[in-house]
């Protein structure tokens, strides 16, 4: 292997590793199951047992409460892997950007 393209490949590995643990924190911590009184409102139950959303209850149509909480909780999950996954990204994209940028600075400075 190249040993310009291995801290670029431990770099990725590293980035991709912590990824996936923030991915799997996230959506651990979508916790909204436990007991309810008869009659709830989905958003105070979200708003108590998950203080920190991304999809506003208020927007999630449904049959009744238990319904919205049911979709509720699939639409978070879903923001929250489509907001790491877009960070991933974004890191990736800036250590290949970092890595040919380097590439250049030393194929400049070469003589010919």
């Amino acid at each position: 292997m190249n040993a310009v393209r291995a801290p670029l490949l431990v770099k990725l590995i590293l980035v991709t590793a912590l990824t996936l643990t923030f991915a799997f924190c996230a959506v651990a911590s979508v916790r909204i199951r436990g007991l309810t009184p008869r009659s709830f409102i989905a958003a105070q139950v979200i708003q108590q047992r998950c203080p920190f959303h991304l999809v506003n209850p208020a927007n999630i149509p449904g049959r009744d409460q238990a319904d919205i909480l049911n979709r509720w909780t699939l639409a978070e999950v879903r923001a929250r892997v489509a907001v790491i996954s877009c960070l991933w990204g974004l890191a990736a994209l800036a250590l290949f950007w970092n890595y040919w940028r380097n590439r250049q600075v030393r194929g400049a400075r070469r003589p010919t």
